[in-house]
Order: C-alpha cells, then sequence, then structure tokens
C-alpha cells in the first residue's frame, strides 16, 4: 500500500501535469489565433481598399 507520501507526491505531480497542459493549450489556441488574424489582415486590408474603390467609382459616376 502506498504511503501518505505516495499518495501526495502523485496527487502534486497530477495536478502539475494537468496545470502544464492547459497551459500549454491555452498557448497554443493563442497561436492559433495569432496565426489567423495574421492570415485575414491582408484579406480584410484588400476588401477595404476594393470598397474605398468602388465608393470612389460611384461618387465619379454620380458627378458625371
Amino acid at each position: 500500500m502506498a504511503s501518505g507520501k505516495e499518495i501526495l507526491d502523485t496527487y502534486c505531480f497530477s495536478v502539475a501535469w494537468h496545470f502544464l497542459l492547459l497551459r500549454l493549450s491555452a498557448v497554443w489556441l493563442e497561436l492559433e489565433l495569432i496565426q489567423t488574424q495574421m492570415t485575414q489582415k491582408p484579406m480584410l486590408r484588400a476588401e477595404v481598399y476594393a470598397r474605398a474603390l468602388r465608393a470612389s467609382q460611384n461618387r465619379k459616376e454620380d458627378s458625371v
């Protein structure tokens, strides 16, 4: 039978391991979010530019 110290050591190791896994998961999710934002930003810029260009062309057509 395991002693109280062995049980406590096993429990502490288990808690520390789970904390580490949770922290790594949080870091992984944060990196995925950053990567997603980085890949979407050029597209968003292109969309903003395209909308601005269309708006500018519409204003030119309206003034003619």
